[in-house]
């Protein structure tokens, strides 16, 4: 009689910390992003790798509440054909998750101009060559162009505070309020095509 209930006692145990594990895994943030990434790679055989400037605990945030979304754009970057891609506006679910191409001269610091966003959340990529992406320091922001809700953006002067190199396939993320600008000169880039996948951020 012992046995047969220890049985189904012990299956439920294992059922339980499984279900806990699984749990655990999806609430730490540095897993979440790892396997949100995981085996991601361009049509071109490129690898798609997060950055290390990424906020895991936002990401994290982010991608479970709205995990559909993300997975409809983790495919587009790893299903389309990025470089014959044309420049412009692409859209892939609605308002809700779009793509802007940009291809042509990288600009220098006084050609591109700081902003932010409330709703979207930035998923930049560069698909050849590279450039540099950068954040404003804390405290040095003062706004110059308020926000415009129809553009979903706002411009300011700032100070640098944090510069990337973005190169081919390497994923960098600018969540709503971050300041940042992208789209400048890096040393041995003169040009480059990039991707940016607009995707609606969760309150």
């Amino acid at each position: 009689m012992l046995k047969r209930s220890f049985f189904p006692l012990l299956l439920s145990f294992a059922s339980v910390l499984l279900l806990t594990l699984n749990s655990s895994a999806q609430s730490q943030p540095g897993l979440v992003l790892k396997k949100a990434f995981k085996n991601k790679a361009m049509l071109n055989g490129t690898a798609i790798v997060p950055d290390p400037m990424i906020d895991k605990e936002t990401f994290a945030k982010q991608y479970n509440g709205n995990k559909q979304l993300w997975d409809k754009a983790f495919n587009y970057l790893t299903t389309t054909n990025l470089d014959t891609l044309s420049p412009g506006k692409h859209l892939i679910a609605g308002d809700s998750l779009y793509a802007i191409v940009i291809k042509g001269a990288t600009k220098t610091l006084e050609q591109v101009k700081w902003e932010s966003h409330k709703n979207y959340i930035d998923i930049q990529c560069v698909i050849t060559d590279g450039e540099t992406m950068q954040e404003a320091a804390p405290g040095t922001i003062t706004p110059t162009i308020p926000y415009d809700p129809k553009t979903d953006n706002a411009n300011y002067t700032a100070t640098i505070g944090k510069s990337y190199l973005a190169k081919p396939g390497k994923i960098l993320l600018f969540f709503p309020g971050i300041v940042h600008r992208a789209g400048l000169k890096a040393d041995g880039f003169d040009t480059d095509k990039r991707i940016v996948l607009k995707i609606k951020a969760i309150n």
